[in-house]
């Protein structure tokens, strides 16, 4: 009896940090790709903010990765008043990211 494997998908896991322009940013972010790349079955999104102070694309980025199905995301809050109406919002769905 043969079997067929079936390919697993990819975890896809966003990373959302405060910004991309720190030098700690820059090394976390080769870090995530180091580690989505031994473990072979994580994709990787970096989706940093442009300015270092924008919430309001911050929140815009946690929208778009929870609108685009990510399996989670890894989440730097600038403010987390302000993002916690964003990150409470898939929570409520029945079929949401862990934030």
């Amino acid at each position: 009896m043969h079997s067929l494997a079936v390919p697993q998908e990819k975890l896809k896991i966003a990373v959302i940090p405060k910004s991309n322009t720190a030098m700690f940013w820059k090394s976390l972010h080769e870090g995530a790709k180091l580690g989505a790349i031994s473990s072979g079955d994580v994709e990787l999104l970096w989706r940093a903010p442009s300015k270092d102070d924008d919430v309001q694309e911050q929140i815009s980025l946690v929208d778009q990765c929870v609108n685009e199905g990510v399996s989670g995301i890894a989440l730097a809050p600038m403010d987390k008043v302000a993002l916690a109406a964003v990150v409470a919002k898939p929570q409520r769905k029945n079929s949401s990211p862990s934030i």
